[in-house]
C-alpha cells in the first residue's frame, strides 16, 4: 500500500492517494503498527495537499507523522514528507518557512542517500528562487537528477517548469527546443 500511495502522489491523483492513505491508517490501527500509521497519515495528508485544499490540515498531519516516526528512528520517506510540506507552505505564501523545509529535505537526502524525491525537492527549490537565472539552474539540476533516476514523470514536470522559465526570460528558441525534446 505504501508504494501504491507513493505512486498515486507522483501521478498527482489526490483521491487515490487519500483512499490509499486511509486504508493504510485502518490497517495499521488494527495491528498496532506505529510506523505504518505514520506513513499512511503522510500519504493521506499529501493527497490533501495535491488536491489543492486544506493545506493547514495537510501540514498538521505531516508534522504529526514525522513526530511519530522520530522516536522510532525512522527516516524513510522524510525527504518526501518535507517536499509535500514545502509545497503546501508555498501555496500558503509562507516562502521563508517553505525554503527552510525544502532545504531540510535536501540536507536529509544528502545525509541518507534517499534520492527518490530529489527531483521534486529541486523543482520546489526552483519555485522559491528569487531570480529567473537561479530558478533555471535549480530546474536543470532537477531534470538531470530525474534523468539519472530514469524518472520520466518528474523529468517532464521539471522540463515544463523550465520551459515556462525560459519563456519568462524571453529565451523562446531555448524553450521551443526543450519542449521539442519531449514531444
Amino acid at each position: 500500500k505504501l508504494w501504491l500511495g507513493f505512486y498515486f502522489l507522483m501521478l498527482r491523483s489526490h483521491e487515490d492517494a487519500k483512499s490509499t492513505g486511509e486504508a493504510m491508517l485502518n490497517f495499521a490501527a488494527s495491528r498496532r503498527m506505529a510506523s505504518f500509521a505514520a506513513w499512511g497519515r503522510w500519504i493521506f495528508a499529501a493527497g490533501l495537499i495535491v488536491e489543492g485544499k486544506r493545506y493547514e490540515d495537510g501540514i498538521r498531519m505531516l508534522d504529526q507523522s514525522m513526530t511519530e516516526l522520530d522516536p522510532l528512528g525512522v527516516q524513510l520517506f522524510r525527504p518526501a514528507m518535507l517536499c509535500c510540506k514545502g509545497e503546501a507552505l508555498m501555496k500558503l505564501g509562507k516562502s521563508e518557512e517553505a525554503q527552510k523545509t525544502i532545504s531540510d529535505g535536501l540536507r536529509i537526502t544528502k545525509e541518507n542517500a534517499e534520492n527518490l524525491y530529489l527531483p521534486e525537492l529541486h523543482r520546489h527549490r526552483a519555485a522559491l528562487c528569487e531570480s529567473l537565472e537561479d530558478t533555471e539552474i535549480a530546474l536543470r539540476e532537477s531534470i538531470e537528477v530525474a534523468q539519472n533516476q530514469d524518472a520520466k514523470l518528474l523529468e517532464i514536470r521539471s522540463a515544463t517548469d523550465l520551459a515556462n522559465n525560459l519563456i519568462a526570460q524571453n529565451k523562446l528558441e531555448s524553450a521551443r527546443k526543450l519542449v521539442a525534446d519531449y514531444c
